[in-house]
């Protein structure tokens, strides 16, 4: 039906979701392609090679890249970005952010580098403290096996030990 180059390749699957397709590029761009035609939507530059699937959730895609390279030219952390999904624009960027877990009301639930759950202001970016951990442990440490759920508001987890959890916000304000 249609074909879609994109610059420098992938390495990333395809994400599907509506009438938009989301292909992660080594060309350090997220392209949103309509998914009849082919053509761009929107093109987001991220400065660095996405190498993980996008996600999208409550109307945001998120996607894991490097940041841009410094003004000295050192190369930019990885970076999960939250980015509008009807118009490609940024809406916040998180550090170390591995990947959205699932969505609340108002807030993204996302998983961190050294296996830890953050709250995150879904329109703002800003992170809410204390940061959730379970007894002291991080999240992953817990629950080795954690489901990215941009479907609805549960978490889906699981234990070395055979047991798996649904979990969902109780509280859809929880830090006022």
């Amino acid at each position: 039906s249609w074909k879609h180059q994109a610059a420098r390749g992938t390495r990333a699957d395809l994400y599907v979701k509506g009438g938009r397709i989301y292909v992660g590029s080594l060309d350090h761009a997220l392209y949103g392609l309509d998914r009849f035609s082919g053509r761009p939507d929107w093109v987001f530059e991220t400065g660095g090679p996405i190498e993980s699937s996008a996600q999208e959730a409550g109307g945001t895609v998120y996607v894991r890249a490097l940041d841009p390279p410094d003004r000295f030219g050192i190369k930019g952390e990885p970076t999960l970005f939250a980015i509008n999904s009807d118009t490609g624009s940024e809406r916040w960027r998180l550090r170390r952010g591995e990947r959205l877990l699932f969505h609340g009301d108002k807030f993204a639930y996302v998983l961190r580098e050294g296996g830890v759950m953050v709250v995150v202001e879904d329109e703002t970016g800003r992170v809410r403290a204390p940061s959730a951990e379970l007894d002291g442990y991080p999240l992953a440490a817990r629950f080795p096996w954690l489901l990215s759920n941009d479907q609805d508001d549960v978490l889906f987890v699981g234990t070395t030990d055979g047991f798996f959890f649904a979990m969902q916000e109780t509280n859809p304000n929880p830090y006022k």
